[in-house]
């Protein structure tokens, strides 16, 4: 009698698969130098506005960050930040894109887990953007049930 031999690998994404640190960094100074340069706030009012939301909502990655911060909607005169300062959400973006990559080695382990039948569970913080997105997808390809979740 033959068994099957089941192999699971469990990582995390951020600062295990790829440099989180870096491509935010990057794309958050970014964006802080095209609004201070656009909306004509100095940086240091901003950071501290920012820092403030930051900690409120426990994470650096809000969506709607700009639409809270007081010295931009002051100096957006009336219409959202975000549309008010476009560069800087393109700022944002453009840097996200450029620098969010996989750390060396990592698309070949990807590569190889997935030839040698090997289960990938990525452990995502319960409650964050990415895990709900992750969940509605998996949910809706495979037609099952919400995966657990251990907070």
């Amino acid at each position: 009698m033959t068994r099957d031999l089941k192999r699971v690998l469990v990582t995390d994404l951020d600062n295990t698969l790829w440099d989180w640190f870096s491509a935010w960094h990057a794309s958050f100074s970014a964006m802080l130098e095209a609004l201070e340069e656009d909306s004509g706030v100095p940086r240091s009012v901003l950071e501290s506005e920012i820092r403030v939301l930051h900690q409120k909502y426990a994470t650096t990655e809000y969506s709607n960050l700009l639409s809270e911060v007081p010295s931009l909607l002051d100096a957006a005169g009336g219409v959202e930040p975000w549309r008010a300062f476009p560069r800087a959400v393109e700022a944002l973006r453009r840097e996200r894109r450029e620098r969010t990559r996989p750390y060396p080695g990592v698309l070949e382990a990807h590569s190889y887990a997935s030839t040698s039948r090997t289960l990938i569970l990525v452990a995502l913080r319960a409650g964050s953007r990415l895990a709900n997105t992750a969940r509605t997808h998996a949910m809706a390809s495979h037609k099952t049930r919400p995966p657990t979740e251990y907070t």
